[in-house]
């Protein structure tokens, strides 16, 4: 059975970094938008590109 701390997340700009870092703790694989220096792309970017 899957647990939803099997799937890999990716939040949002605006997502704050302590709730990041709060999931992080608690064994979410969370990739964060800004990390990764995407900012204001559009949706249709991330609909072909993997993260991970």
């Amino acid at each position: 059975m899957i647990s939803i701390k099997d799937l890999k997340y990716l939040t949002d700009e605006n997502i704050d970094v302590e709730l990041l870092e709060f999931l992080r703790e608690q064994g979410f694989d969370v990739f964060d938008i800004k990390e990764a220096h995407f900012r204001d792309r559009s949706c249709s970017f991330f609909t072909v590109f993997d993260c991970w």
